[in-house]
Parts: structure tokens; C-alpha cells; sequence
């Protein structure tokens, strides 16, 4: 709550949620661990093409444990030689159709181009282009090595390298725009202010919402409030009615994750 010449009343505007001094710490966390594992299998498996590669099995353990070089020429498991496009192809394409599918419920009868352009749930918009991305550049490369081993020309065989790259550029460019009015901030879904308004206004303690702004940025939201209230007996009274506003708000809307709420009266 803050008074009307701005001077803060309460912390209730401070975010509430998990400390984010550990975000840091846990990112730093991941990537060392995504580092080690990936310096580990480098240095693995080159010990192992500098010493076992055009070698006999090394036997080891009086024969129990032998190692030896072994090169997996199919999809997983030497399974599907030279098919790994059409697997490629059919699990990208099923976590496509998911991906859709849980997108079904979040447009709300939207068309997909629109909710592309509106939606503030970013995960779900990331997931979506590289799925879609994923897709079409496997049925580009599926058809493109297809046609240079009908015709023996490896013109198409570059032509669909060129147009898998374009297909990634075109992509990215549309996922970091939208992400990036994420990142920077953008006003809240509309619908979702409508109803902030909405369940505000049927609180005994507000007398009407006088002016509601809300910002996205990610996954969180920013929420500014000026309302005139019904309790203004006094500055106590004022503050609990205020107080209550606020929690029953960030029951309501649990993405609201900073809430700035002023008491105003109508001019």
C-alpha cells in the first residue's frame, strides 16, 4: 500500500515466491554440471578412438571385460541403418502434435497465428517454434537427400541445407521478438486485467477501481492499482481493507508476483 503523497505503508509490494538471490545459484549449478558430464564423454571418447580405434579388444580382467570400438550406425542401437531421419521425423512430429495439443486448451479458441502474437506463457511459445522448426527442417532434409540419391546431383542436397538454414533464421527471429517483449515487459494479457478488475470491484472493501496497469514480465506480472475504498475511518482501517485486497488478489492470481496498491478517491 503506499499513502496518497507516495510514502510506502506496508512491504505487501515486495515479491513473495522463493528468494531470487538463488536463481543465480542454481543456474551456475546447472551449468557446471551440464559443463563436467560434457567434458566427460569429449575426453572419453577420444581416449578411445586414440587407443582402441584399428585396435584388437583390449581384454581386461583375464578376459572377463573386453573393450572394444563399436560405432552406432542407425537411429539408437545400430536399429534403423540409415533411417535416422524417419525417426527423427516421427518422434518430432509427436512432440508436436503435444505440443499443439496443450496449446489447444491455452488459446482458448484462438487461432494459432494469434495466439502466437498474444500469448504470455513463454515456455509453451518456445517449445512450439522448435518443434515446428525441428519438423519442417527434417522434411526438408528427408526430401532433399532423397531427390540427390534419385538424380545423383548434390545441388539438392545443398539447396536443402541453404533452406534448413533460412527455416532456423526465420524462426528464431520470430521466437526472439516475442520472448524479447517478454523479457523487456509488456502489458498483461487483457482478459486476464478484465477479471483483475472485476473480482476487485466485488470486494466489500473497494469502492470502485479507479485505475488498474499490469505488466508482464515472463512468467511473473506487475500490478498497479489505485481504488477508491469503502473503509476510510481511518488510516488502520484503511490499511487491513487494503491489506485483505492484496492477499485475496494474490490467492486469486498467483502469477502476480509485485502488487503496488494506492488508495484515491475520485475527482
Amino acid at each position: 500500500m503506499q499513502a496518497a503523497g507516495g510514502a510506502a505503508l506496508n512491504d505487501s509490494a515486495a515479491p513473495a515466491g522463493p528468494d531470487p538471490a538463488q536463481r543465480p545459484r542454481r543456474i551456475r549449478l546447472l551449468v557446471i554440471i551440464a559443463v563436467t558430464v560434457f567434458v566427460a564423454d569429449l575426453v572419453s571418447k577420444t581416449l578411445v578412438v586414440a587407443t582402441l580405434s584399428h585396435q584388437p579388444p583390449l581384454r581386461l580382467l583375464g578376459g572377463l571385460l573386453n573393450l572394444r570400438v563399436l560405432r552406432n550406425s542407425g537411429a539408437a542401437f545400430s536399429i534403423g541403418t540409415s533411417m535416422t531421419f524417419v525417426f527423427s521425423l516421427i518422434a518430432e512430429s509427436i512432440a508436436l502434435a503435444r505440443a499443439l495439443a496443450q496449446i489447444r486448451d491455452a488459446r482458448a479458441g484462438q487461432s494459432l497465428w494469434r495466439w502466437f502474437r498474444t500469448t504470455r506463457q513463454s515456455e509453451l511459445l518456445v517449445i512450439l517454434g522448435e518443434d515446428i522448426a525441428a519438423t519442417i527442417g527434417l522434411t526438408l532434409a528427408l526430401v532433399a537427400i532423397s531427390i540427390a540419391m534419385l538424380t545423383g546431383n548434390v545441388f539438392w542436397d545443398a539447396l536443402g541445407s541453404m533452406a534448413i538454414g533460412v527455416l532456423l533464421i526465420l524462426v528464431a527471429i520470430f521466437i526472439g521478438v516475442e520472448v524479447k517483449a517478454l523479457l523487456v515487459g509488456q502489458s498483461a494479457d487483457p482478459a486476464v486485467m478484465k477479471r483483475m478488475r472485476a473480482f476487485l470491484e466485488a470486494r466489500p472493501e473497494v469502492g470502485r477501481v479507479l485505475n488498474l496497469i499490469a505488466t508482464q514480465h515472463g512468467e511473473d506480472v506487475v500490478v498497479a492499482v489505485k481504488a477508491q475504498m469503502t473503509e476510510e475511518k481511518s488510516a488502520r482501517a484503511l490499511i487491513d481493507a487494503i491489506n485483505a485486497c492484496e492477499r485475496a488478489l494474490r490467492e486469486e492470481f498467483p502469477e502476480v508476483r509485485w502488487l503496488f496498491f494506492e488508495p484515491d478517491v475520485e475527482k
